[in-house]
């Protein structure tokens, strides 16, 4: 999306943001959008919390970029795409394109710039322009995510009934409620949801975060023993809860959890990623060379442990 944001501002001569301001966002009427930040957002924005509920500093961007910077509210987005259903602004051949599945998605991975995808594609995700599409017993559906750690929203919608739903949440588990929203507002199926892989809000891998995070990793280890050897605290969750503790300074808490991970995931180079960081981080070198090694080995093209191998070599 970067790369697009480069064209779109060597062809146009502008800033993406004067484009889009000129071009899109004011002649649809979205008064709340930009991808640089407004002073006058100050007294409209929501602040961010974390996985644990605390708040997080607000991003301001300076620059616009157009794969994370843009501020908006769920009425501009959804006269966003009010207007693509209707074709406004847009060439018919463009629309058909930008609505037409592209290429299926990898059913093992939401996000394969690293490591191996698994080679098996999906039968009802795919991937047009800009778009994600579904293809379910509902017809074909139109949806995106967003994911800026704190700040999480979806949108669906469905062509052939012009209708839709677009939420966004101030939180980092706000995907954790998006079925029921969803099965709320449009209902039928959601293939989206599964494939993305986000815990729902009574799963035990949002259970055991909450619990590493007040009660500590050995004693959610415990408690939650039965539930991680059998897959149900994935090994995405225990990465992530590692991480929101390292956050809060807990280096130690966080290398249990990681080495925990290493432990049920044994050819998992990223939980080897994981547990070297954290090792670095607690500066203990040799255990953090020996990890970012095993990493390297499983995932020879894994570029943040041999940046990490490099930093540490020349300590």
């Amino acid at each position: 999306m970067v790369f697009l944001q480069k064209a779109v501002e060597k062809i146009t001569g502008k800033p993406l943001n004067d484009y889009m301001q000129e071009e899109v966002f004011g002649p649809l009427g979205m008064k709340h959008s930009s991808y640089v930040w407004h002073p006058a957002f100050e007294s409209q924005v929501a602040v961010g919390h974390d996985v644990g509920g605390a708040s997080v500093d607000l991003f301001k961007a300076d620059q616009a970029n157009a794969a994370a910077s843009l501020e908006t509210t769920a009425e501009d987005y959804a006269i966003f795409l009010d207007a693509v259903l209707q074709g406004r602004g847009l060439q018919p051949v463009t629309l058909r394109e930008m609505e037409s599945a592209q290429i299926a998605v990898d059913t093992g991975c939401s996000n394969c710039v690293e490591g191996t995808p698994s080679g098996k594609l999906s039968s009802t995700i795919f991937w047009g322009l800009g778009f994600g599409m579904e293809k379910t017993a509902d017809g074909e559906s139109l949806w995106h995510w967003g994911d800026n750690g704190v700040f999480k929203a979806f949108f669906v919608v469905r062509p052939a009934s012009r209708s839709g739903v677009v939420y966004m949440t101030n939180s980092e588990n706000g995907l954790s409620i998006g079925r029921q929203i969803l099965a709320e507002t449009l209902g039928g199926e959601q293939p989206a949801f599964d494939w993305l892989k986000y815990d729902n809000y009574d799963s035990p891998g949002l259970s055991f975060t909450r619990f590493a995070l007040q009660k500590g990793a050995a004693e959610a280890l415990e408690q939650f023993s039965k539930e991680l050897a059998s897959g149900a605290v994935s090994e995405a969750t225990v990465n992530n809860s590692g991480y929101s503790l390292m956050g809060r300074k807990k280096v130690d808490d966080a290398i249990l959890l990681f080495r925990k991970n290493v432990e049920l995931h044994p050819d998992s180079w990223n939980a080897y990623d994981s547990l070297g960081e954290a090792y670095m981080n607690h500066g203990d070198k040799e255990l953090a060379v020996k990890n970012y090694r095993k990493s390297v080995e499983l995932n020879p093209s894994n570029e943040n442990g041999l940046t990490a191998l490099k930093k540490l070599a020349a300590e």
